[in-house]
């Protein structure tokens, strides 16, 4: 594993303004293995790149099972020589393979964005004087940026009674999702959630006088137990989530079944459903003829044959499975496998901060808690891949506040004649910040 700035940390720190009169602060923190001392330097920034999330899933190939997660990027580039005269050659140089380099930007009033980037994401011009970093969101590396904690508020007390009586302590899905997305960022405040797993641990306390209702949890912790039954902890521990490490492979899956855009970007860490298009103006931008500087139109006729989306019953070796023929004459088949990835217990509580497991499942039931993620699934990659809609979008939006990566837009019809209301409401694909001009590069979809 990649490690954090730590020990001897040097800290370089270099300032601009730029389009728009937006300011622009860049601090890189980076181990001193050469002079092993702890120092604060001043850089001189020589250039800002964009800053880009391709947010497009799709694989080319006949048969696109393997996803993968797109991490936020960003690039600048310093001169070599700082404040005090010092060189950045020799600490560059003397830095391990392993060791990242921690890059903090803040910019236009946003809060601190926290990026990471290795040695070898660094470049260096001798002649010019000057470095180049493109570094990544932490989202792509299995370090966590805010230690991973668990607020008192969000553990359940959970008793489970099968001839033996278990005490152990739950998380729903909903509240574990708060948690981790916490680690991922420098803000711990701000985290934006659409998922279809609602329930937290106030509506377990909510069930009170004896009624029961069915969650999706996670174990926390095992108590005092080395094991517990295999209806709620399944044999392998996959459904606990003591440690960042589980939490964050938890997370990845859930993130696949529902399709969702995970990261942290201006300040706000995010888990996004791709197909939400709801009245909530905090996911929402509202885009017109005045925010453009350019927009462009094409259509698609997307090569996809067919989509299933397996679900394997946790505990036993039923399966349920939802499948859409798209085109016969296609070549590309779908196949998402989404696997052990919640755990289904129905909760009796007892007192606050506590509740009795009347009946474990064990097993993936659409019916329970009201979800139907396998139809919520299909319904959303087709959209992703452009199933029954031929139109795709192109166009920049004039102010980098315009949008947040995890918005849908919704365009004004009177941008375009092939803009109606059952296309304007679109998805970016691939969405890039031109910090230096001012301005947003987006390609999109429709989710209407």
């Amino acid at each position: 594993m990649a490690t954090l700035p730590d020990g001897n940390v040097i800290t370089i720190t270099a300032s601009g303004t730029l389009s728009g009169n937006k300011s622009i602060q860049v601090v890189m923190k980076l181990r001193d293995r050469h002079t092993s001392t702890t120092q604060s330097l001043t850089g001189t920034l020589s250039d800002v790149g964009n800053l880009k999330l391709d947010l497009d899933v799709q694989e080319d190939s006949d048969n696109i099972n393997d996803f993968v997660y797109n991490c936020a990027e960003f690039s600048f580039s310093m001169f070599s020589t700082f404040g005090d005269g010092t060189s950045f050659g020799p600490f560059l140089n003397d830095l391990l393979l392993t060791d990242l380099i921690q890059v903090e930007v803040t910019y236009g009033g946003f809060n601190k964005d926290v990026f990471l980037a290795l040695k070898t994401d660094v470049s260096y011009d001798e002649l010019k004087r000057t470095f180049a970093v493109k570094c990544f969101t932490p989202f792509k590396f299995t370090n966590q940026v805010t230690e991973y904690a668990t607020a008192s508020s969000k553990l359940i007390s959970l008793s489970y009674n099968d001839g033996t009586v278990y005490n152990y302590t739950g998380i729903t899905c909903r509240d574990l999702l708060d948690s981790y997305l916490k680690t991922i960022g420098a803000s711990t405040s701000v985290n934006k959630i659409q998922s279809s797993f609602t329930k937290t641990a106030t509506d377990v306390l909510d069930t009170s006088g004896g009624s029961s209702d069915v969650f999706h949890m996670f174990v926390q912790s095992k108590g005092v137990h080395s094991s517990l039954p295999t209806l709620i902890l399944d044999t392998t521990n996959r459904f606990l989530a003591d440690t960042f490490e589980r939490a964050r492979s938890i997370i990845l899956k859930l993130g696949i079944v529902e399709s969702a855009i995970i990261g942290s970007l201006f300040g706000e860490n995010f888990y996004v459903r791709r197909d939400y298009n709801g009245s909530d103006t905090d996911y929402k931008a509202d885009i017109t003829s005045s925010d453009l500087e350019d927009f462009k139109i094409k259509f698609n006729s997307p090569n996809i044959k067919s989509i299933s989306i397996l679900a394997n019953n946790i505990g036993s070796s039923e399966s349920s499975t939802a499948i859409a023929t798209v085109d016969v004459s296609a070549t590309k088949l779908m196949d998402v496998n989404i696997g052990l990835f919640a755990n289904t217990q129905k909760l009796n509580d007892t007192t606050p901060q506590a509740a009795t497991v009347t009946d474990p499942r064990g097993l993936y039931d659409e019916s329970d808690a009201g979800l139907t993620l396998g139809d919520n699934a299909i319904a959303i990659y087709k959209k992703i891949f452009g199933v029954g809609t031929s139109t795709l979008f192109s166009f920049t939006v004039l102010g980098t506040e315009k949008i947040k990566p995890y918005q849908y837009i919704e365009l004004d019809t009177a941008i375009s004649d092939f803009v109606d209301s059952n296309n304007n409401k679109i998805r970016p694909s691939s969405i890039e910040y031109d910090l230096k001009s001012n301005k947003i590069k987006v390609e999109a979809y429709s989710i209407n």
